[in-house]
């Protein structure tokens, strides 16, 4: 995907007390205001590019799912729901088809072991 250009400059300027202070806008409108009047009429266009000016990607998700830990006292229940919407929202069952599912937690997992397997084969070349 494309990442949202957001003009930095705009916002408004106010006045407090008796000082003119410029006020930057949010990043979620700026990027709004960046889109095209067609892309601004388009529900999934404008929250891919609010998502994307505030860095919630698939990866964001997918460090919250892989980096989440146990701390005592949280209920199993409630980290296994939040251990299933991380996942949800980093693999996105809704939009991809099993195959690409299955692709990707493979290249994740390959991406993961690939470093054990190349230490484990440097120290075996300098023995």
């Amino acid at each position: 995907t494309q990442r949202t250009q957001v003009p930095q400059t705009q916002g408004r300027e106010e006045e407090a007390q008796g000082v003119s202070v410029f006020r930057p806008e949010p990043p979620p409108q700026a990027a709004y205001r960046a889109l095209s009047d067609e892309a601004a009429r388009d529900y999934e266009a404008v929250k891919e590019a609010i998502l994307d000016v505030l860095d919630i990607t698939p990866e964001t998700f997918r460090r919250r799912f892989r980096g989440t830990p146990y701390n005592l006292g949280v209920r199993p229940r409630a980290l296994a729901q939040e251990l299933k919407e991380a996942c949800r929202r980093w693999l996105r069952p809704e939009q991809h088809s099993k195959e690409d599912l299955l692709d990707t937690i493979v290249l994740e997992q390959f991406l993961h072991v690939l470093p054990e397997l190349l230490t484990d084969q440097g120290t075996a070349f300098t023995s």
